[in-house]
């Protein structure tokens, strides 16, 4: 049987087409302001597999333009209300739903203090949208399976037009107008030999000496709870010092053993209902907007 998230992430070459036939003379115009006025650094704000999104976007944008980029730590303008100076910054922020305050709040911050700001957004009328100066929709459609599938694909496609138009590099205009070919001839492949590997739940973290860190399907799902708490209420509790306890220990969990033992540390110190942590899927569902 296939599943709807399957039936989506097979969907993604055919959005990602759609994508390239949309917005040509907006990104066109954006990259036009972007070599007239280059920002002196760049910021991206967003979260979960978005902020991944991001971080491939940040890369492109230092190994083509030497755009120094950083990402946005979570509270700084939310919590902290840190007087960040943003004049000739290009801010660009990255999420499915647009809703996040963690994702919106900042750029409405950025907009209002001298940033050029871009939402790569897939709702279109979101507040996210509307707090960007620049808004360029993903046009992945509706994500039913909460995983994030085609519009974290179609993230990294707009990551790579907005990179390619400020550049007006024409050969990577080119190169992305056979993306979805690509794609397509990537969903017809065998990946049967990468089951046993993804079953582990591991995966290799860049630059960091080949280390190991557990991030299966029960982790994911709770850190995704937490980034979805009001912050306004751990406040309120006096937990804020166990919330970031909380983030500090998840980069102690290495293998399957400790899984209890985060549950735990997440029912004691985040007030989560013992039914919600148990409950994946609507653990799931309740994050959803957080990206």
């Amino acid at each position: 049987m296939t599943s709807q998230m399957l039936k989506e992430a097979c969907a993604a070459s055919e959005r990602v087409a759609f994508q390239l036939t949309q917005d040509q003379e907006r990104f066109a115009e954006l990259g036009a302001l972007l070599r007239a006025n280059p920002p002196r650094s760049a910021v991206t704000v967003a979260r979960g597999s978005s902020d991944h999104a991001a971080a491939y976007l940040a890369y492109l944008m230092m190994a083509r333009t030497g755009c120094l980029t950083a990402s946005l730590p979570m509270s700084l303008v939310t919590l902290n209300q840190a007087p960040l100076q943003v004049q000739n910054t290009l801010a660009v922020a990255i999420s499915q739903s647009g809703q996040s305050p963690d994702v919106v709040e900042p750029l409405r911050y950025f907009s209002a203090n001298g940033a050029t700001t871009v939402a790569l957004v897939n709702d279109a009328a979101s507040p996210l949208a509307e707090a960007a100066q620049w808004t360029m929709p993903l046009h992945a459609g509706p994500e039913l399976s909460v995983a994030a599938t085609k519009s974290y694909i179609t993230s990294l496609s707009a990551a790579a037009r907005l990179v390619a138009h400020w550049q007006n590099d024409a050969a990577l205009l080119d190169a992305l107008q056979r993306l979805p070919d690509d794609l397509q001839v990537a969903t017809q492949q065998a990946w049967d030999k990468a089951i046993e590997e993804f079953e582990k739940g591991y995966t290799f973290t860049p630059d960091s000496d080949n280390a190991l860190f557990d991030y299966d399907q029960e982790i994911q799902p709770l850190l995704s709870s937490m980034e979805a708490t009001k912050f306004e209420k751990i406040i309120e509790k006096g937990l804020m010092n166990k919330y970031i306890e909380i983030y500090s220990d998840v980069v102690n969990i290495i293998n399957n053993k400790n899984k209890e033992r985060f549950k735990n540390i997440l029912r004691q110190n985040a007030r989560l209902q013992d039914s919600a942590v148990n409950d994946i899927p609507n653990i799931k569902r309740s994050a959803y907007n957080a990206y």
